[in-house]
């Protein structure tokens, strides 16, 4: 019982055979799992630091060898560790493709999700493990994550700028119009995550590879308007070359509808359009773009508003300049 809180726990230490399967010691590992006359072999799977098996470590210290001698011990492939990760996981994330291919052979799960959401194949990718995500992908792992885990394969190379990366997915038929919530609550296309990153070249690598330059999700944002709202001018040229239509507006129905209704009011009182941006307070670029107003953006950099609170640190004569001139456009 107290063995089984202590596991429960993660307070397990490491005995002598975990330390062995971490330094690769293949002598004391063999002596350790030998069944001798008076001293009983250990559990090959017994628990250590943080719920980490021997299999655990040894995959973690990329020690193929010690790896094969834990397996060829009827070692549990699968087991997790605190933050449920298997060996897999972890030969996957030192970026040992002989230890990967190991346990794959011996039919590792490919598809186990760890606490943080991570696959084997996620690490392979986060840390540009071409070879291993190759591996991964050809022994069936799936390229596309499963329903309730975001961000997608794809999204998360895109985020990271890794265009090796997600010319391997597409090359394996990853989605390029699958969405995810990544922005304001909206639910964007890879594209729509390219356009967040201070250069264009990912963003033009999903152009090339069929991406929709005026893709619309929730509220119709556009590819373009996501750069706009970062202030990504290279992005933003490269989707305007592009053919990217800057007359595209977010539909009425979207959430952002009611700060562009108070917009629109010629004789709202700055404290009301406050009122109305205190869920939306970094939403200025995005709001402009959308209604047409480009050479504003410019303007309200120019006076430091990027970040989070910007709208509340407005001057209210900078709101009582803006609204009618906003207004006066929209007619």
């Amino acid at each position: 019982m107290q063995l089984a809180k202590m596991a429960e726990s993660g307070t397990q230490r490491n005995q002598p055979i975990h330390e062995a399967a971490k330094r690769g010691d293949l002598a004391t590992l063999k002596k350790l799992l030998k069944r001798g006359l008076f001293a009983k072999a250990v559990d090959i799977d017994e628990p250590g630091d943080d719920l980490r098996t021997p299999l655990h470590f040894a995959a973690a210290g990329s020690n193929v060898e010690a790896v094969k001698l834990i397996l060829e011990q009827k070692a549990t492939l699968d087991k997790l560790d605190r933050r449920e990760e298997t060996a897999l996981h972890l030969a996957a994330a030192t970026g040992t493709l002989a230890t990967v291919k190991l346990l794959v052979e011996h039919k590792a799960a490919l598809e186990k999700v760890g606490a943080e959401q991570n696959t084997a194949l996620l690490y392979a990718l986060q840390r540009s493990e071409l070879d291993i995500a190759k591996f991964l992908i050809d022994s069936k792992a799936a390229v596309e994550n499963a329903p309730d885990t975001e961000p997608t394969y794809l999204h998360a190379c895109v985020g990271m700028g890794s265009i090796e990366a997600a010319k391997l997915l597409i090359e394996r038929k990853a989605s390029l119009v699958t969405p995810v919530t990544v922005f304001l609550g909206y639910r964007l296309t890879p594209l729509h995550t390219a356009c967040t990153l201070e250069t264009p070249g990912m963003a033009a690598f999903l152009l090339d590879c069929g991406a929709d330059v005026n893709a619309q999700v929730d509220g119709s944002v556009t590819p373009l308007m996501v750069a706009a709202f970062y202030g990504r001018d290279a992005v933003v040229t490269l989707l305007l070359e592009r053919g990217a239509d800057p007359a595209i507006k977010a539909r009425a129905e979207a959430p952002i509808s009611g700060v562009l209704t108070a917009l629109e009011v010629a004789n709202i009182d700055a404290p009301q359009v406050i009122a109305v941006l205190k869920g939306w307070p970094n939403s200025i670029g995005f709001l402009l773009n959308s209604l047409g107003l480009h050479e504003y953006i410019v303007r309200f950099k120019a006076e430091a508003v990027t970040s989070p609170d910007l709208l509340l640190k407005l001057p209210e004569a900078s709101l009582h300049d803006l609204i009618p001139k906003v207004s006066a456009e929209r007619k």
